[in-house]
């Protein structure tokens, strides 16, 4: 069955028509053998007709026989003696015509032409004795009744051979009636029988082949429209059909790329816009990083996470998320992983790491440490602002190290921003104090430090 779904809807319909005009052609080789048979005993029926002309022939011609033998015997006539012989020859061979042409029928007729035979020597006994004259009236009256007892052998015969040929012709009949009969309900059941069969058939491969692959393109195309793309279409054969569902599986394999994407797009949307209302606001330096790596962590999956401040050629600690932040000490730029990852500007991820990572997450009493960590630079126009370190118990792929890159890049803009406008008030604060006098010149750099504490909590200036 499997290789009639690669097969087109019309070699699947030609199919079926081969199905009907076969059970069809059975159906007529059936009608047309009954009927043969019909033929066939209407033709033995017809023979009995022909057989019964003869018959009766044989009749007249032995009863002139028997008026041409008397007359001989009256008259005493030798020709009419050689006639009556002549008629007898006739006969004879009229019965043995008709024994051959019973027989052929089916009708044997052994008896009739010895009768015959029998019944003509008897005859022509009596009358050659009678027209020569060389028989006494004793031989005579022997052979006369001797005659009679031929006469009446052959005309029982004559009876028997009617008798036969009718009854012949009788069961003929009725084997033509049996046959009508059995043809007809046969033929009419066998019809109906042949005609369920081929229905019941022709429906079920065509609800195979055709119909059931029809409902599951509707289904599926119902499927789609309502937004389920997670189930695939099954496949049904190179048919036309076949490369329809195919064409559905194509559109909804598309359909869902696009609606996945769509949905991250909406979720990158999202997480950043999120992240953008956490860094609003006139935030320090300290408080902007501590808002970020606090959001960004648990958003991310991260269950660790540090960044640390560009200060030229030191990267200091400035927030951190699930670790103890005075524990973490700066490290100078172009030295270890960190100061590497600021020095080249490339990022770093490490895998599957052993248990003596020196990150621990702290939580409350129990601690546990990442197996995967990623350390990435944050760039505001390929300036290093500052450090991304993020550790997590689960492999980074690249949709979230994609995410931490986009989330980044609005970091590092809100980042630059703040350490701008920082600056700006602390030059402004020194400004102040130097046009203030020497009297006040103590006040204002005090000051001017305090801002920059402000900016930075815990960073030198």
């Amino acid at each position: 069955m499997t290789s009639l779904h690669d097969l087109s809807i019309g070699k699947k319909l030609a199919a079926l028509l081969l199905l009907f005009i076969f059970g069809l052609s059975a159906y007529v080789a059936f009608v047309f053998t009954n009927a043969m048979d019909v033929r066939t005993n209407s033709q033995h029926a017809r023979s009995a007709y022909p057989l019964l002309l003869k018959l009766s022939t044989c009749n007249r011609l032995t009863t002139e026989m028997r008026d041409l033998y008397t007359v001989a015997v009256t008259s005493q006539d030798a020709d009419m003696l050689i006639n009556a012989r002549q008629q007898a020859r006739r006969v004879q061979s009229q019965t043995e015509q008709l024994t051959e042409d019973a027989s052929a029928v089916g009708v044997p007729l052994p008896m009739l032409a010895p009768a015959f035979r029998a019944y003509a020597r008897a005859a022509d006994s009596w009358a050659s004795a009678i027209v020569d004259g060389t028989g006494t009236p004793a031989k005579a009256q022997a052979r006369l009744y001797e005659l009679s007892l031929r006469q009446n052998a052959f005309t029982a015969q004559l009876d028997q051979s009617r008798a036969a040929i009718n009854a012949t012709f009788a069961a003929n009949l009725r084997e033509i009636e049996a046959n009508a009969d059995y043809s007809w309900r046969l033929g009419l059941f066998g019809g109906l029988t042949l005609s369920v069969v081929i229905l019941i058939l022709s429906r079920a491969l065509s609800r195979r082949m055709i119909v059931q692959p029809l409902q599951t393109a509707l289904a599926a195309t119902g499927r789609i429209a309502a937004g389920n793309w997670d189930e695939p279409v099954p496949a049904h054969g190179r048919d036309e059909i076949g490369q329809l569902l195919e064409g559905i599986e194509k559109l909804r394999r598309e359909l869902k790329v696009r609606c996945d994407q769509e949905q991250k797009n909406e979720f990158v949307s999202t997480l950043l816009a999120d992240l953008n209302v956490q860094m609003r606001g006139d935030l320090s330096i300290a408080e902007l990083c501590e808002r970020t790596i606090r959001f960004l962590a648990p958003t991310l999956g991260c269950q660790i996470g540090l960044v640390y401040v560009n200060e030229g050629e030191l990267l200091r600690p400035a927030a951190a998320y699930a670790l103890r932040l005075d524990e973490v000490k700066p490290v100078p730029r172009g030295q270890s992983l960190v100061g590497q990852v600021a020095q080249s500007g490339q990022p770093a991820l490490l895998q599957d790491l052993p248990d003596n990572y020196t990150r621990a997450i702290v939580a409350g009493s129990a601690t546990m440490r990442p197996r995967n960590v990623a350390i990435l630079p944050v760039l505001h126009n390929a300036d290093l602002v500052a450090v991304l370190e993020l550790g997590t118990t689960t492999p980074f792929d690249d949709e979230r190290l994609s995410l931490i890159r986009r989330c980044s890049e609005d970091f590092a803009v809100v980042l630059k921003v703040a350490q701008a406008r920082w600056r700006t008030a602390a030059a402004a604060a020194t400004a102040t104090a130097a046009a203030a006098g020497a009297s006040t010149s103590g006040a204002a750099s005090a000051g001017a430090e305090a801002v920059l504490r402000l900016a930075t909590p815990s960073l030198a200036t």
